[in-house]
């Protein structure tokens, strides 16, 4: 009994998972006013699927919001580039698009110095 109880919270979490990451892609102004939120929730959170889902969330909606980040947040651009050398794999895959859609050189700068 308690297994299938383990799948029902998976897979709400999952469900709503996959709607964050619809609304991201298709109505990313729904995040303006949450930058401050995502920003922290990247920081505190020590679940990968959580990290992971924010900063997909970050590079869909990053273009819209970057602004705000920018005021928000001086440090996600540090982040970021921490995330994309000691996160995993996935991890590191968002931060470079995250990084990509929220500076406002498409992440040339960011992405030159993780590439030396």
């Amino acid at each position: 009994m308690r297994v299938k109880g383990i799948g029902i919270i998976f897979s709400n979490f999952q469900l709503t998972y996959d709607n964050v990451q619809i609304i991201a892609r298709f109505s990313p102004h729904f995040f303006s006013g949450s930058e401050e939120e995502l920003v922290k929730l990247l920081k505190d959170n020590n679940n990968d699927m959580i990290k992971e889902g924010i900063l997909n969330v970050l590079a869909k909606a990053g273009g819209t919001i970057q602004e705000q980040l920018a005021v928000t947040s001086s440090s996600v651009d540090l982040m970021l580039e921490r995330l994309c050398l000691e996160g995993s794999r996935r991890q590191a895959k968002y931060a470079v698009h995250a990084l990509a859609a929220i500076t406002k050189d498409d992440g040339l700068k960011a992405l030159s110095v993780l590439y030396k």
